[in-house]
């Protein structure tokens, strides 16, 4: 099976949005997202600028003066002059202290902008915590009280979790009251033994499209190979919460493809192995596909949750400000000795380089490098679910940063589904030449994507454009998502009517669309809990798979 990128295409104007047109007539086909890709390589122009070696020698501030080729744009995109303060200090950040804050603190940061209560942590900066807006000190408690509420549910939830996951994967009630009673325990990591998100939904096998599609449209340029690659990547973004022994199965019985590995990552600041990611192939000898999956947050554990709601940042000279919790879970560096980023940028911390302790970013570049050597003609991509997502559009840009040009010719590709932001506008522009290579996937009023905000506050933004689907599966290609974090009573009205239509959807989808759409029941619960907080099943990974397999299909 041959994998193909898309072809270059204008990239629509701001506010500008094109239909999606789902019809069985390729004449009148306008959706493919081979027409908003790029396969052309884009280069790093080497010259008269230093090599990395000999700007690592000196300060990392020199990144600043880099520029960056493309073919596509037939001319240098230069990165935009940084102010003065930040240059060359790695003291540019912002963390947000919710583990030292305390509620008096937190009211009098939010009413007097008083720092007394180490609530937020501005490193040189830290002499104006008086100054800050009072928008950004309420965005600032916002954040800080969500993490709370959700650390206090710590413990249940990851009792309630393992409880969830241990009746799941009896064969029914009764049995797994026996096994409890007898304590047989499924052994966890086992190939029988699946996640929450396993259950949530059961699907695993890859979608035949060619098999609802006229011979005519099999012949249409590049739109089967778009379809069956964002397949590909959307149940690899949700097989990637299983352990390495159900990856496996799947990948080498079920898809009849190579599984090279699955990693558990040390992350520095947790203090534990908490990133997950595997590497596959498309072929065992001559790939011409190498696919890199980050896992999501789990769905209860509390840590992972809590990153999508920390807004902390740290600014990478020459790239620009970047989510902590995305560097950190990537291996590079922690929060607590804020200078162990940029010197973990330079290159890995020689104390983790040990057996237990892999950093995500070094050992899937030199696993990326092998596998690039061992395959001549292949090309990777990356993907990932919600922060799996995250992790995915950083990993190529960092590998941008860090000059990694023979691998940045064979990057094809990023797919993400319902991921948050990872970074500003600055960093937005450092990427722009290869903005035509990112496919944000957004369904309806997953609020992932618009955290953390991108507003007059935190400025975070996105990379490339956005193809957003809404409950019946009918997509737009925009610049911005829609927004529903606000508190209108219009957002809250459309929110529960669309939740309420959900509910009946997931109960019609088996009859309507075929056995492959049955909702599981613990997705139809998932919906029920979607009346209260209509954002929970909305960022589940059923949606997104069906809008690879529904919204997509010819």
């Amino acid at each position: 099976m041959t994998m193909a990128a898309g072809s270059m295409c204008e990239v629509p104007d701001e506010g500008n949005e094109q239909g999606m047109t789902h019809t069985s007539d390729p004449s009148q086909q306008e959706y493919s997202l081979r027409d908003l890709a790029s396969d052309d390589g884009v280069n790093l122009r080497k010259g008269e600028q230093e090599t990395i070696e000999e700007v690592q020698k000196r300060n990392l501030s020199e990144k600043l003066e880099h520029k960056h080729y493309s073919s596509d744009f037939n001319s240098y995109a230069e990165v935009p002059e940084m102010s003065v303060r930040g240059r060359d200090r790695v003291e540019d950040y912002l963390l947000l202290q919710a583990d030292t804050a305390s509620l008096v603190g937190l009211t009098r940061f939010l009413v007097l902008g008083s720092n007394a209560g180490r609530v937020v942590n501005m490193g040189e900066q830290g002499s104006d915590v008086g100054g800050i807006a009072f928008e950004l000190r309420c965005t600032i408690v916002f954040s800080i009280v969500v993490r709370w509420i959700i650390c206090f549910f710590k413990k249940p939830m990851k009792l309630f979790g393992l409880l969830l996951e241990f009746f799941l994967n009896g064969d029914n009630l009764s049995c797994s009251i026996r096994n409890l009673l007898t304590g047989r325990i499924p052994e966890r990591g086992s190939k029988n033994c699946l996640s929450a998100v396993g259950y949530l939904d059961t699907r695993v096998h890859l979608h035949k499209f060619c098999n609802n599609s006229a011979p005519e449209e099999k012949e249409k340029p590049g739109v089967l190979e778009d379809l069956v690659m964002m397949d590909i990547c959307v149940m690899a973004s949700k097989i990637v919460y299983e352990n390495a022994d159900v990856v496996k199965s799947i990948i080498d019985e079920d898809w009849k493809m190579h599984f090279v590995n699955l990693y558990n990552f040390w992350n520095e600041y947790r203090k534990e192995t908490s990133t997950q990611a595997f590497i596959m192939c498309n072929k065992r000898k001559d790939a011409d596909l190498i696919l890199i999956s980050f896992r999501g947050a789990k769905t209860f554990d509390a840590s992972d949750l809590c990153m999508g709601f920390d807004y902390s940042w740290c600014h990478v000279p020459g790239m620009g400000k970047v989510h902590v919790g995305f560097l950190e879970a990537l291996g590079l560096g922690t929060r607590d000795e804020i200078s162990s980023i940029l010197s973990s940028l330079q290159g890995p911390n020689p104390n983790l380089a040990v057996e237990d302790k892999k950093v995500a970013y070094y050992t899937l570049r030199n696993v990326l490098r092998d596998l690039l050597a061992e395959h001549p003609k292949a090309m990777f991509v990356v993907t990932g679910h919600g922060v799996g997502g995250a992790l995915a559009a950083l990993f190529p840009a960092l590998l941008l940063f860090n000059e990694e040009e023979d691998l940045i010719k064979r990057w094809s590709a990023v797919y993400t589904f319902g991921q948050p932001r990872i970074g500003d506008e600055q960093l937005q522009m450092f990427m722009q030449p290869y903005a035509k290579k990112y496919f944000r996937v957004v369904y309806s009023h997953d609020i992932m994507p618009l955290l953390p905000y991108d507003d007059g506050v935190f400025l975070y933004k996105h990379i490339g454009v956005c193809l957003h689907y809404n409950s019946f599966f009918i997509g737009k290609i925009m610049n911005k998502e829609p927004s529903w974090s606000n508190f209108s009573s219009w957002n809250i009205v459309s929110q529960l009517v669309n939740s309420i239509w959900e509910l009946i959807r997931g109960f019609l989808m088996g009859r309507i669309c075929g056995r492959e759409y049955q909702e599981t029941r613990l997705m139809i619960m998932c919906r029920i809990l979607g009346l209260i907080e209509p954002c929970l099943s909305a960022h589940m990974p059923t949606n997104y798979i069906n809008c690879a397999r529904l919204g997509c299909r010819v």
